[in-house]
């Protein structure tokens, strides 16, 4: 299909992004564009008719790289996700990426779509924000105001037109690395025909001599209305031996029994929720082994 008419801007600084921005009436959609796999694809279906693309590939203060940070590391807005993925400080620091990157899309949107622009669009199909949230990602917006933080769990949890202030532009998300003798793990289950999450699973676990669970971190997309954390799962999950089949997943059973499922023509809430039963099931029994 065809987008709807739109104006386009390539501008070469944070300033003068934040001025075509000021420019427009208040409440009007303008649309950053940055790697674009998911923003042209809502603007050919007409599910987005921003007035104005800001396209910020040029802005030479946003990176395209990753550095280490205290926390873990600094990722630029500009880095594409299998830039990303291949680094060794992602291999270090946080591995669970690699594992996602194998699993998202396909490799033609992995080399052009961003990491940050995936935090940013929260897909509740998408595959980057569950590992975000288990390594508890956070993104650093500038808008003419100065500099904003926020989490990323936070971020989700708010509705689209509520994440950004006016003016707004994500430049880094700094992920927090896993603790010392962490391990993590991404699975999902998708739809054959298409390639979309039914549902999906980020796991960080920490454990004790005794393979009792020390930390644990859970988060799901796909089967959802959003990524989330499921932090009532994660305190149950507690102290748990990951090797109690049973136990685990009973916990399992009983925590996603309590949440609100979605269904579409490509997959029932019932399916879902049994899927997501299930991706979570294995995944703590791999790392078990």
């Amino acid at each position: 299909m065809i987008p709807a008419k739109f104006d386009y801007a390539r501008p070469a600084t944070l300033a003068e992004a934040h001025g075509l921005i000021a420019q427009r009436a208040a409440g009007a959609d303008v649309a950053v564009l940055s790697g674009g796999q998911s923003l042209l694809t809502a603007m050919k279906l007409r599910k987005r008719r921003p007035e104005l693309v800001l396209d910020i590939g040029l802005i030479a203060e946003l990176s395209d790289g990753v550095e280490p940070s205290a926390k873990g590391l600094r990722v630029g807005a500009r880095m594409r996700q299998t830039d990303f993925a291949e680094q060794r400080l992602t291999a270090e620091r946080a591995p669970i990426f690699r594992r996602t990157h194998a699993a998202a899309a396909d490799p033609m949107v992995r080399r052009r779509g961003t990491l940050v622009g995936a935090f940013c669009e929260c897909d509740p199909f998408g595959d980057w924000v569950p590992a975000g949230l288990v390594h508890e990602v956070e993104l650093e917006l500038v808008g003419p105001a100065g500099v904003r933080r926020v989490a990323l769990e936070g971020f989700a949890a708010l509705s689209p037109e509520k994440r950004l202030a006016r003016g707004e532009i994500a430049c880094v998300a700094e992920i927090a690395a896993a603790p010392p003798g962490a391990q993590s793990l991404y699975r999902k289950a998708k739809h054959n025909a298409i390639g979309w999450s039914i549902a999906g699973v980020a796991v960080l676990a920490s454990r004790k001599p005794d393979g009792s669970v020390e930390e644990i971190r859970l988060a799901a997309a796909g089967a959802l209305a959003r990524p989330q954390r499921l932090r009532g799962l994660e305190a149950a999950l507690s102290g748990v031996d990951l090797r109690d089949a049973s136990t685990i997943q009973a916990e399992v059973d009983r925590h996603c029994g309590a949440l609100d499922f979605v269904g579409d023509r490509y997959a029932s809430a019932d399916y879902r929720a049994l899927r997501l039963m299930v991706e979570i099931g294995r995944a703590l029994a791999e790392l078990a082994v």
